[in-house]
């Protein structure tokens, strides 16, 4: 929405000149964070080794109650 050429900000301020248009703070963290994790590769590699053990333990009832058992120890 915010887009340099023809996003509804750059139109409204087109329109009206002393308006003034940002980002939320969320989004703006959100789409930082997602640079940065975008920039390092190693991050990348564990974010989706992460990704398939989340994976693999949230879709079998046995392999999550063996994560809580061994998480007890």
């Amino acid at each position: 929405m915010l887009g340099k050429k023809s996003g509804m900000a750059t139109r409204l301020t087109a329109r009206y000149p002393n308006l003034f248009t940002w980002h939320c703070m969320n989004h703006r963290l959100e789409l930082a964070v997602s640079d940065a994790v975008d920039e390092v590769q190693a991050i990348n590699h564990f974010k989706a080794f992460m990704e398939k053990i989340h994976n693999l333990y949230s879709q079998s009832n046995k392999n999550s109650q063996e994560l809580q058992e061994a998480h007890k120890t």
